[in-house]
Parts: structure tokens; C-alpha cells; sequence
């Protein structure tokens, strides 16, 4: 139980000090508000996730036939 505690944690932590990033480094940064900026935002991390679950997906399916053959 310790263990899942300190996961916990360390993501609340982590999520804590990057939204703070966010909302105070942001400012810092100078991005243009065109709707290619917001598009790319937007469509970057389900792209990037529906990625990492195609390869999962591929290496399920390769030990899958490698185990039949």
C-alpha cells in the first residue's frame, strides 16, 4: 500500500508543479493565437496516444504468433 501511496503522490506532485509551469511560465513564451497553434495542440496528444496503443497493439500481435508458431 505504501508503494501505490507514493505513486500517487509523485504524480500529484508532478502534475501540481507542471501546472504551474502552465499558468506562470506561459506567459513567458510567445505564440501567436492561429488556428493552426490551437489545431496542433488540440490533435498532438491523441495522436501521439492512438501511436503508443497501435505499437502495443503490434507487439501483442507478434508475441501472439510467435507463441503459435
Amino acid at each position: 500500500m505504501k508503494d501505490y501511496t507514493t505513486f500517487v503522490l509523485k504524480v500529484l506532485t508532478l502534475s501540481t508543479l507542471i501546472s504551474l509551469v502552465v499558468k506562470y511560465g506561459g506567459r513567458l513564451v510567445a505564440i501567436a493565437p492561429t488556428n493552426l497553434d490551437a489545431s496542433l495542440a488540440v490533435i498532438s496528444l491523441p495522436l501521439l496516444m492512438s501511436l503508443l496503443f497501435a505499437w502495443r497493439w503490434l507487439e501483442k500481435y507478434k508475441f501472439a504468433q510467435a507463441r503459435k508458431s
